[in-house]
C-alpha cells in the first residue's frame, strides 16, 4: 500500500476525471509527495501505519491523493486504487 499526491488542479471535477486513470498518466502530472510503500506477507493480522507530510509549499487548489494497494498470488497480482480529492486553501 501507499499513497501519492497529486496536483494541484484548477476543480474538483478535474480530480474526479482522474478516476480510472493510471498512475503514470500525463493529465496526474508528477508526484508531489509519496508515503514510504507498506510491505507484508502472508496471511497473519497484522496492523500497520502508513503517513504522508504535506509540503508547506503546497499553493491553493484540488488534490489527488491517490491510495494504491496490490496483492500477489501465486495466480498473479491484483492492484487496486481510489482518488481522494483534497481542496487546500491559499492563504
Amino acid at each position: 500500500m501507499r499513497e501519492m499526491l497529486y496536483g494541484p488542479f484548477p476543480s474538483r471535477n478535474a480530480v474526479d476525471h482522474l478516476a480510472g486513470q493510471n498512475t503514470n498518466a500525463a493529465s496526474r502530472g508528477q508526484v508531489i509527495v509519496s508515503s514510504q510503500p507498506i510491505i507484508t506477507s502472508g496471511c497473519n493480522n497484522q496492523s500497520f501505519t502508513s503517513s504522508i507530510i504535506f509540503p508547506k509549499q503546497l499553493k491553493g487548489g484540488y488534490y489527488d491523493l491517490y491510495i494504491e494497494g496490490s496483492s500477489s498470488f501465486a495466480s498473479g497480482t491484483s492492484t487496486i486504487g481510489s482518488e481522494v480529492p483534497i481542496h487546500i486553501k491559499a492563504d
